[in-house]
């Protein structure tokens, strides 16, 4: 036998690991954390959890009272700097049977994740609604308030969430 300068036990080894890899994953319903950059919490779900809750059509109504709920903002302020509608039209959404338009859920949807990051990195949502209502230095000293109309502003602060998160506020 020729010499390879791997020992037996090891070879036998990485042959387990293979083998172990290429057995098919149990089917879940909670995402798998190996398949992803950054680790995925039942919190903090991937992408695909929010298409999957936009394509479902949930209720607008329980949407528009979660989302009042989890931001503690005012109809008035999220209807008019969020979804830049009337108040007296989002308050519409709340009737049972009518949807919200695709894009104001994915805002929604986008908003309530932002909101759950913000409330725990700084505690409560008091102390993150005041830190999102003056100019930041890593939104560009942006009031982040400011851009949560759009979903390109809410990853911008979720971002700037993520570092503050880790430490890297310089």
């Amino acid at each position: 036998m020729a010499k390879t300068g791997v020992s037996r036990s090891k070879a036998i080894e990485v042959l387990e690991a293979i083998e172990g890899y290429q057995q098919e994953p149990p089917m879940t319903n909670e995402p798998d954390p190996t398949l992803y950059a950054f680790p995925v919490s039942k919190q903090h779900p991937p992408k695909d959890h929010f298409l999957q809750k936009i394509i479902q059509d949930k209720e607008s109504r329980d949407l528009i009272i979660e989302l009042l709920d989890i931001t503690g903002l005012p109809i008035k302020l999220l209807a008019e700097k969020v979804f830049e509608v009337t108040p007296k039209t989002l308050a519409s959404y709340k009737t049972p049977g009518k949807v919200l338009p695709k894009r104001m859920q994915e805002t929604a949807i986008k908003l309530r994740e932002l909101y759950c990051k913000g409330e725990e990195i700084f505690g409560d949502k008091k102390r993150f609604n005041e830190w999102m209502s003056k100019p930041e230095r890593g939104v560009n000293y942006y009031i982040p308030i400011d851009l949560i109309n759009s979903v390109v502003g809410i990853d911008y602060i979720y971002d700037e969430l993520v570092r503050i998160e880790f430490g890297d506020i310089a």
